[in-house]
């Protein structure tokens, strides 16, 4: 393909025959020099309004009369003598020729046909080689368009070169490495007919060919092993770099070259190694600076994308048409968007983790590249948690006669696993006091550290004090003020100071949770913190949060939003300046079905926004509620008494928080319907029998043996496309935050169509690329 693209363009470079005239080869470079600065493409110095550069334009006013040049005003004003009539004027220094006036009166004769850029020509399917002088010379067709071309320049060819530097040349060439002195002697040796070709053969099936042909299509790429902005922080893109070395020497074909680099992910069973091609389009530039805006730098990315994909495979740049329609190249700024919307739809956040994450979490979507050891672990260990849940499921049909007895026996409510109770009642100097942990009398916050979490908690009264554990530091409200809350004291949030307490123990995405709370919207806020163990540094977007987002409650566990999260969203609203009892848990599934948010006591309808949490997040531990560094807080709005556990807890304990007698009224009736049965039985097995919970820990166990061989896996950076494509639109002026209209994923216009019957989406856009008749690629 690359050899044929550059034989057409030798071919369309020769010199003009007598005929036809070649708009490309003779006229445009007549028009470009002498014409358009006054009848081009830039409407700042058009005069009269003529255009020249458009064949509909200029025959609209009989500026141009095709088949007539002599009623043609064009060719009148070229071929006045006037000084006021004459084209190009006196003032503008510019002269035409008697060959070039004679080339726009015969080109303007013969119908005045224009052509488009001749890189936008399909070139033909193939070319006769050309007649020369010099029969002898030529070894290949190759050579007999090279010396025809000479000849027409009455040049001669230079002389055959040395063996020794013919060697070194293409020794260069193919490995970027000198010969050595025994491939040089046996070279020089070897005088039979195939020497040439033997050595073109080895320096071909040497590793080091891939290497030498992958440096330039680096550049190209922009690789970096980086990410370019102000911390410049280590990215590892290596394995790409890996990728391309290994395709070039396979001789990967290059259609396949192109689109495992910018669709592999979308190829129907699409294996490891194709997904890690599209790495190549995550290559571009990205900050975790503080004052940097998530959806300006995703733009820049998507951006950079179009920019590379434009001068990597269509020789183009896109760049101007960002803001506007190209003034040179018939690019428009819908190109550029419609363009733009192939690559628009991947679940990318537009910064780098920040704070501690700092080169260790990877901007997504990411794949995992495990080694055949990690993949052996991951298989064994993900097989170990498939049987202990298999062995834990089984355990209540088991041990239903246990239930039954506990039912006919003295029940009474357990609290089991509660880490951290705030009542709010006891302010000082800005700490809140623990009731599990408050001695008496009050006095500031220690709250419990949790170095046995999962501790049967049956036989033990969950609000005495526990014991042989350090204290953790207190839970500091800031300059949040104490009111008359629901259960006696609560705290009058700022919006900007945050609750915080340390040290739960609960900081993998694999620990069991529950946050249960009362709380008073102060407003409808379009966002608000309500509880987060994010960093507060440049990026708040690894660990868990609960958001209120106007009205509506969004609980989320994430490695990087919305990339690697999982995440539901409540369709009940909570009332402003009214106090709402919320439950939310998380059973330690790693998956949004294993999420749950309660409001009132009462499980709340929700749906699901993310289901893909594959990595572990990495935060500081801290645990605030109520604000966050860099976000929105619930600003004039109230929290009370906070519970929190290591265990998600069941739908009736939740009752029994709400309304403080669901659970104990249930235990206390003498007979129960089946739905309470179903209810206690749940409880049972969470909360109190000792094998159930035993069988818990070892769940846990499982989990954390297959995390700890899942961190040690390397990622990178590729594209996956979100379950539904992002709306697209032409940014005025290029702003992130000035969406104009709405455009679909389309090619340029001006070149060949999109091919009937491919998708929409980026391996549609790859065979776009690499279909025959695709002029630039």
């Amino acid at each position: 393909m690359i050899l044929r693209r550059h034989l057409f363009s030798l071919f369309l470079a020769a010199p003009a025959t007598a005929a036809p005239v070649s708009f490309n080869r003779e006229i445009l470079p007549i028009l470009s020099d002498k014409c358009f600065h006054c009848h081009g493409p830039d409407a700042s110095h058009r005069e009269a309004e003529l255009r020249l550069d458009i064949r509909a334009e200029a025959i609209k006013d009989d500026a141009v009369v095709p088949g007539k040049s002599a009623d043609s005003e064009a060719i009148l004003r070229i071929l006045s003598t006037d000084p006021d009539e004459v084209m190009p004027p006196p003032k503008s220094h510019l002269t035409l020729t008697v060959k070039e006036k004679d080339l726009l009166k015969r080109w303007i004769d013969e119908g005045a046909e224009y052509q488009p850029h001749w890189s936008f020509i399909a070139p033909p399917a193939s070319i006769a080689p050309p007649a020369v002088a010099d029969a002898k010379w030529p070894r290949n067709d190759i050579d007999r368009f090279v010396l025809a071309r000479l000849e027409t320049e009455k040049l001669k060819p230079s002389s055959e070169t040395t063996r020794e530097r013919w060697l070194r040349r293409v020794t260069f060439d193919l490995t970027g490495l000198p010969p050595s002195q025994p491939e040089i002697d046996a070279f020089l040796s070897d005088q039979s007919p195939e020497a040439y070709e033997k050595v073109a053969d080895r320096l071909l099936a040497s590793t080091r060919f891939g290497e030498r042909m992958a440096v330039p299509w680096l550049d190209v790429a922009r690789y970096a092993d980086s990410f370019g902005y102000q911390a410049d922080i280590e990215m590892q893109t290596w394995p790409w770099r890996d990728w391309v070395i290994k395709a070039l020497n396979e001789n990967l074909p290059w259609d396949q070259f192109i689109t495992q680099q910018l669709a592999g992910d979308l190829l129907p069973d699409a294996t490891r190694e194709q997904k890690l091609a599209t790495a190549f389009n995550r290559l571009h530039r990205k900050t975790n600076e503080g004052g940097s805006i998530p959806e300006e730098m995703r733009q820049d990315g998507i951006s950079d994308r179009i920019h590379t994909v434009g001068t990597a495979f269509l020789g183009l740049t896109f760049e101007c048409s960002r803001c506007h329609d190209h003034k040179f190249d018939p690019i428009l700024a819908k190109d550029y968007y419609s363009m733009a919307a192939f690559f628009n739809s991947i679940d990318e956040f537009g910064l780098i983790q920040g704070g501690e994450n700092r080169g260790l979490t990877l901007p997504q979507p990411a794949l995992m590249l495990p080694t055949p050891e990690q993949e052996k672990g991951l298989r064994e260990k993900s097989g170990e948690i498939v049987r202990v849940k298999k062995e834990v499921s089984e355990i209540p049909a088991a041990h239903e006669a246990d239930f039954q007895a506990w039912l006919a026996g003295k029940r009474e409510p357990v609290d089991a696993d509660l880490v951290a109770h705030f009542t709010l009642d006891d302010i000082k100097d800005g700490q809140l006091s623990n009731a599990a942990e408050k001695p008496e009398p009050p006095k500031p916050v220690e709250v419990a550290s949790s170095s046995d979490p999962e501790k049967p908690a049956d036989d033990a009264d969950p609000a005495a004090p526990k014991k042989g554990k350090a204290p953790a530091k207190g839970a500091k409200s800031g300059a949040n003020k104490p009111i008359d809350g629901k259960a006696g004291k609560a705290l009058l949030c700022t919006g900007d100071d945050a609750i915080s307490m340390t040290d739960f123990g609960i900081k993998k995405c694999h620990d069991p949770l529950t946050f249960s709370f009362w709380v008073k919207p102060g407003e409808n806020y379009p966002r608000a913190v309500v509880l987060a163990n994010t960093t507060s540094f440049d990026a708040n977007y690894c660990g868990y949060e609960l958001l209120l987002e106007n009205g509506q409650l969004r609980w989320s566990l994430m490695r990087e939003f919305p990339g690697n999260a999982i995440s539901i969203q409540s369709a009940e609203k909570l009332p402003v300046n009214e106090w709402t009892h919320v439950t939310v848990t998380y059973d330690g599934s790693s998956r949004a079905t294993g999420m749950r948010i309660d409001l009132n006591g009462k499980a709340a309808g929700t749906k699901i926004i993310r289901n893909n949490l594959t990595r572990d997040y990495r935060t500081s531990g801290t645990l605030n509620f109520g604000a966050r560094g860099r976000d929105f807080g619930l600003r004039n709005g109230a929290i009370d008494d906070i519970r929190i556990y290591k265990r998600p807890i069941t739908p009736i304990e939740s009752a029994q928080i709400f309304d403080g007698s669901s659970l104990a009224s249930l235990l206390a009736k003498p007979s129960l319907s089946s739905e309470e049965t179903t209810s206690l039985r749940d409880y049972y097995f969470s909360a109190v029998h000792p094998q159930a919970r035993e069988g818990v820990k070892k769940i846990l166990a499982a989990r954390t043996a297959w995390r700890e061989v899942v961190d040690g896996v390397r990622e990178i950076s590729v594209m996956k496309e979100a379950d539904e494509p992002r709306p697209a639109h032409i940014l005025n002026r290029g702003a992130y935050d000035a969406p104009g209209e709405q455009v679909g994923r389309e090619t340029p216009s001006f070149l060949p169509p999109f091919p009937k019957g491919a998708p929409r989406n980026r391996l549609g856009f790859a065979q776009w690329l690499t279909m025959p008749d695709q002029p630039l690629t």
